[in-house]
């Protein structure tokens, strides 16, 4: 960890965040990196990073996992996935881990950096909030949050190169671009039967962080269609603080309702 901080500090203070208008990839493609986000991710993710960050297998992720760089993220089983306001998806198309068929290491998979956590903590809860006050200035009653769909979160590289076939979005390398997902801070939002308003939410907010200088993100589409989220590395300690306050109101959630402090609301 001392020599990824010491990479950090090095390689990251003078880099500034894109600007400019929302990259849209072509239709009817599986993905396509649009080419200014592409090198704005190999400027974040120069070869010295990706050197330090790289989780080669499930050797190297078990000890970024110890030295708590990962972190766990929670399953749909576990009732603080719902509090946060996130579902993995685990069955149907493209689910997380789909080319792991060992469950004992498939579990491995389900985690992030604690920055990409943060950072995926933060997109929910916005959400959440900006649904509840539109909610709120039309005068409708609450109804339950839909959680947001994630369909992607750390892999390791030789898991990375079996899922290729499998998954087209994987193949980022042969675009020149590196492959984030590897170290941990990216996570893929699924907008598949996201709703217009929700995807505008959404989409807002991923270009304020982004004009913030605190994430990178793509759409992929059309066949899988996803928002890839990359936390930067910059903003670590900003996203490691919104994972711990984000937990704790999802935790302090939880024990309103089991108290009955505060109620979930009716379909």
């Amino acid at each position: 960890m001392k020599r990824l901080l010491l990479v950090l500090a090095l390689t990251v203070g003078a880099m500034q965040a894109p600007v400019g208008q929302e990259q849209t990839p072509e239709p009817n493609r599986i993905k396509r990196v649009p080419e200014d986000t592409r090198d704005w991710v190999n400027a974040y993710f120069p070869p010295e990073v990706m050197e330090v960050l790289w989780l080669t297998d499930y050797a190297a992720l078990d000890q970024a996992y110890e030295n708590g760089w990962l972190v766990d993220i929670p399953q749909n089983s576990d009732p603080l996935a719902e509090a946060l306001g996130i579902r993995l998806q685990t069955e149907g198309d493209f689910p997380i881990a789909e080319a792991e068929p060992d469950p004992k290491l498939k579990v491995k998979l389900f985690r992030l950096a604690k920055p990409g956590a943060g950072l995926l903590y933060s997109i929910a809860d916005h959400v959440r909030e900006e649904e509840r006050k539109e909610r709120e200035r039309r005068k409708l009653q609450p109804r339950p949050f839909l959680p947001i769909g994630v369909t992607s979160l750390v892999r390791t590289a030789e898991y990375q190169a079996r899922l290729i076939p499998l998954n087209a979005n994987a193949d980022t390398e042969s675009q020149g671009v590196p492959a984030t997902h590897i170290t941990g801070l990216v996570t893929d939002i699924t907008r598949a039967n996201m709703t217009t308003a929700r995807d505008r939410i959404v989409s807002n907010y991923l270009i304020e962080l982004r004009d913030a200088d605190k994430i990178l993100y793509f759409r992929e589409g059309a066949k899988q269609a996803t928002y890839h989220v990359i936390a930067l590395l910059q903003t670590r300690e900003f996203f490691e603080a919104e994972y711990d306050r984000l937990l704790l109101k999802a935790r302090e959630r939880m024990a309103a309702e089991a108290q009955g402090t505060i109620e979930k609301p009716n379909d």
